[in-house]
């Protein structure tokens, strides 16, 4: 008994110290802008987005006091948004020419050489690209509305210096050593952005819809004007279940950008084994 009451006054407890820890990050990050206001070299979302989040994080940790139906589902979720409030208030990089301080959720200030960088990735998407470091056995997020591109920059100058390719350039080496790797059908997929998380998603979804269209064909009887549509509905869903990843298999094999449009917003590379047409 004295477990299953502890449990929910520890929750609590959380619950209470990330809403105060969280308004006074708020309060701060606002404070802070007016000093950070020509500063080029950090890396920092600011208090905007972190105000914004803010506002349900509030509401649901008021809900959660309420006693209501789903108190304890609010109570989960306001310390996942207050917790996230925090990352955006608090959350940030700033950088010299040998390395960087970064600032954690909790506030906590961390002293990193650029020579303490293990791994880079860059996660492009249709907007921009987010890097994500390993720094020792941290693992750092930097969006690209941060001011990414700054850091980026700076970093790179500390790679060239010290002889070593540019993050970018080194992304492409690793593409290019995993893309000879693979079969002709890899190798496709590899050039389309987001092309395997498609494949997945059309080899689920359309069996899904193939399966939910067909026990509707062999189930309802048209009996009326209702179960007439639903029949056609359920045909159309067959016929789309089977289309689906069939189509998007043939745009892969083909490399139809047109088709591949309807799957994938993210870039096709040109393909790498091709000679490069010269301007006239």
């Amino acid at each position: 008994m004295n477990k299953i009451l502890t449990i929910p006054i520890m929750m609590r407890s959380v619950q209470v110290f990330m809403f105060l820890f969280t308004l006074y990050s708020v309060i701060m990050a606002f404070a802070e802008r007016k000093k950070a206001k020509g500063i080029k070299n950090i890396c920092w979302m600011g208090p905007g987005p972190a105000a914004v989040i803010f506002v349900p994080s509030a509401f649901l940790t008021g809900f959660s006091f309420s006693g209501q139906y789903g108190w304890r589902l609010s109570l989960g979720l306001s310390v996942l948004f207050l917790y996230c409030v925090c990352t955006l208030a608090n959350m940030q990089v700033q950088w010299d020419t040998n390395g960087f301080i970064y600032r954690t959720a909790m506030r906590r200030r961390v002293r990193y050489a650029f020579s303490n960088i293990r791994r880079v990735k860059i996660i492009r998407y249709r907007f921009g690209s987010d890097l994500l470091m390993r720094v020792g056995r941290r693992m750092i997020l930097l969006d690209y509305m941060m001011g990414l591109p700054r850091f980026l920059s700076e970093y790179d100058n500390w790679r060239t210096r010290n002889g070593f390719d540019t993050v970018w350039e080194e992304r492409e080496k690793r593409w290019m050593e995993k893309y000879l790797r693979h079969g002709p059908f890899r190798r496709k997929l590899d050039r389309i952005s987001g092309g395997r998380t498609a494949l997945v998603l059309s080899l689920i979804l359309g069996p899904f819809l193939a399966v939910i269209g067909i026990f509707g064909l062999l189930t309802i009887r048209p009996t009326s004007p209702r179960d007439v549509f639903a029949l056609v509905c359920s045909g159309a869903f067959a016929l789309l279940g089977i289309i689906f990843p069939i189509l998007y298999l043939y745009g892969v094999i083909r490399m139809d950008r047109k088709i591949l449009r309807f799957y994938i917003s993210g870039t096709i590379r040109p393909d790498p084994e091709e000679p490069k047409k010269q301007k006239q």
